[in-house]
């Protein structure tokens, strides 16, 4: 995840509110990991990024 005002994309920023939003009532979205990259990669930096956010989830439906 990053701003999207740093850089257009792509890679294209999904905040985790919108995750949340798309799934919700339909599958559990579970965050298990959140992870700033550092250094951040020059190819991002190159475009204009300051920082960038690794988030993983684990998506299931509901039973």
């Amino acid at each position: 995840m990053h701003e999207t005002d740093d850089m257009a994309g792509p890679p294209f920023s999904v905040p985790e509110s919108e995750i949340r939003t798309l799934f919700n009532g339909i599958m559990t979205t579970d965050l298990i990991k959140k992870k700033t990259a550092e250094p951040l990669p020059a190819r991002f930096a190159n475009r204009g990024l300051t920082s960038l956010h690794q988030l993983t989830f684990i998506i299931r439906r509901h039973n």
